[in-house]
C-alpha cells in the first residue's frame, strides 16, 4: 500500500514545471560560485576605477565597467540574486534590491564619468560617484556574505 501511494507523488513531483522555463535569466553557477566571484573580483574591481579617477582617466574609467575585472564583478552581481532565488525566494529578493542599488550606483558612476571628460564635474563630484558605487558594490557583497552561506 505504502508503495502505490509513493508511486503517484513521484510521479507527480516529476511532473512539476521546471521553475526556469520560459525564464529569461537562467543563472550557470550556484549561488557560492557567483560568491566567489565577487570576492575575488571586487577588491580589483573597485581599485582599477579608482586608480583611472585619480588619474583623470574619467572616459577610460567610464569604459572600465564593461572591461574585466569590473565586468566579471558586474556579472556575478546581477546572476547571483536569480541563483540565490532558486533555493530561497526571500534571500534572491534581498539581493536583487542590493542589485538594483549597484546598477543606480553604477549609472549615475558613468553619467559622473561622462560629465568629467567633458570638463564638466569636479573633482569632489567624482570622487562622491566612485565612492557610492563602492558603497552599493560593499553594501551587496555583505548581504551577500551574510545570505549565501545561509541558502537552503
Amino acid at each position: 500500500l505504502a508503495a502505490a501511494l509513493a508511486a503517484p507523488r513521484a510521479a507527480r513531483a516529476a511532473e512539476q514545471p521546471n521553475p526556469w522555463a520560459g525564464a529569461a535569466v537562467r543563472p550557470s553557477l550556484r549561488a557560492e560560485a557567483y560568491l566567489r566571484v565577487i570576492d575575488s573580483t571586487r577588491g580589483p574591481a573597485v581599485a582599477s576605477l579608482a586608480e583611472l579617477v585619480d588619474q583623470s582617466e574619467y572616459k577610460r574609467a567610464s569604459e572600465a565597467l564593461f572591461l574585466p575585472p569590473f565586468d566579471d564583478l558586474k556579472q556575478a552581481l546581477f546572476f547571483l540574486p536569480w541563483a540565490a532565488a532558486a533555493r530561497d525566494e526571500a534571500s534572491g529578493v534581498a539581493l536583487q534590491l542590493r542589485w538594483i542599488d549597484v546598477r543606480g550606483a553604477m549609472a549615475a558612476f558613468d553619467a559622473a564619468m561622462q560629465e568629467g571628460a567633458r570638463y564638466q564635474a569636479d573633482d569632489e563630484e567624482l570622487d562622491a560617484a566612485l565612492a557610492a558605487l563602492r558603497g552599493a558594490v560593499d553594501a551587496y557583497a555583505a548581504d551577500a556574505a551574510r545570505l549565501v552561506p545561509a541558502l537552503p
